[in-house]
Formats: C-alpha cells, structure tokens, sequence
C-alpha cells in the first residue's frame, strides 16, 4: 500500500503546464489572481501518489526593500560581488496544496506536505530556471544563488512550511494595502520574509549548445 509508505515516496514535483497551474491558483489560492507574465513565472506540479494536489509558482521577485540580500547586474560589476545578483534570486509566488490532503498525523501535526514538496523543488530548481529563461549575459553569474518566500500575517500566515523546509527567517516587509481576499477584506499587512540559499552547482551552462555540461 502506498500510504504505508514514508511520505518522500509518496511526493513527487515535476514542471507542469503554466496554464494550468495559475487557473488553479486563480480559483483556489487566497489571493485569486495570477502571476503576473512579466515575472517571467514557470511551474510544477506536487503529486500524491501520482495524482496532482497542488502547485508551486516560481518567478523572479519585486525588488525586495530588505537590504544586503541582492543586488543588480551593474552594481555586482561595479563591487557588489558579495551578493547575488537579482537574475540568481526567484520567489516562490504561489503555494497551493488541496486542503482535503493535509490531514492531521497520528501525532496531531499537519501533514508535511507542502514542506516535502518545497524540498524536492529545491533540488532541481537550479537547472529548471535556466531552461526556462536562459542567461542573458552568460559572463555574469547566473546560477540560481537564493530563494524568497513572503508569509501573509493578515490571512494568519506565519511561514511554518517554510520553516520546516530549513528556511530562515529574514525580516519583515514593508505594510501592505488594504485587499480583497477569499477570506475577506484584509487590512494592510506585513509579510515575513524567509529565505533559502542555495550552493554553487558542480555543472556550468553552455551558450553555444544551449545544453548543461558538468564542469571540468
């Protein structure tokens, strides 16, 4: 049986039509919109036991007020060089599990779900972002150096997933206006903002074949 199995087995994130998975972020995610197309967002699919129960979009944030996390092109040229540069950061954008699979545990915790999920993306992101959107400047860096996640404090989101995902908490963002959401009117709120980095790969991008190749 499948569910006798440890739930690593059991979950699997593959990419996924982009379509897709903002139709269902629109209707089911709280704040009902999709990723905006000029975030340059692609997608996956979190699967239980082979059937889709969510979703995770990716994209490239807004430029993040926090300091000392990214830096721009020009500026990692002029001497930056101690950060990333805003091409090696994404944002996880949207996060959506069916609410009907995450039961409680024996041990009364929600199931790790969405955790296992953020894990298994983070294994494969790195090479998943340069297929989606090639380096434009391969003389640059461009490996995938840093992951955002923003918890909304006004519909009680805390980022525990994030967390149990070995996130680390960063700060706090600036507060919000007031929105409409699926569980009404929200006032302005802060996010808290978690961050994951990620270590230099072993394999280097080629511009003329278009194709990854393990480094020498």
């Amino acid at each position: 049986m499948k569910e006798n199995l440890p739930l690593k087995h059991r979950i699997s994130v593959e990419r996924c039509n982009l379509k897709w998975a903002q139709q269902l972020v629109t209707q089911h995610h709280y704040l009902h919109k999709p990723v905006d197309r000029r975030a340059m967002p692609f997608a996956y699919s979190i699967n239980l036991d082979g059937k889709a129960i969510g979703t995770i979009i990716m994209a490239i944030p807004h430029w993040n007020r926090q300091k000392n996390l990214f830096t721009t092109q020009d500026k990692w040229v002029s001497g930056e060089k101690h950060l990333p540069t805003a091409w090696q950061v994404l944002c996880i954008s949207r996060l959506w599990i069916d609410p009907s699979v995450q039961n409680q545990q024996s041990n009364g915790h929600a199931s790790n779900i969405g955790s296992c999920a953020i894990a298994k993306m983070l294994r494969r992101v790195q090479r998943d972002w340069i297929e989606h959107h090639p380096p434009v400047f391969p003389e640059l860096p461009y490996h995938l150096k840093l992951i955002l996640a923003h918890a909304d404090l006004g519909v009680g989101h805390e980022g525990i997933v994030y967390q149990a995902a070995n996130f680390t908490r960063w700060g706090m963002t600036q507060k919000t206006r007031a929105r409409e959401t699926s569980r009404g009117s929200v006032s302005g709120s802060q996010k808290i903002l978690w961050i994951y980095r990620l270590s230099e790969p072993s394999w280097k991008w080629s511009p003329k074949t278009l194709q990854l190749e393990l480094a020498v």
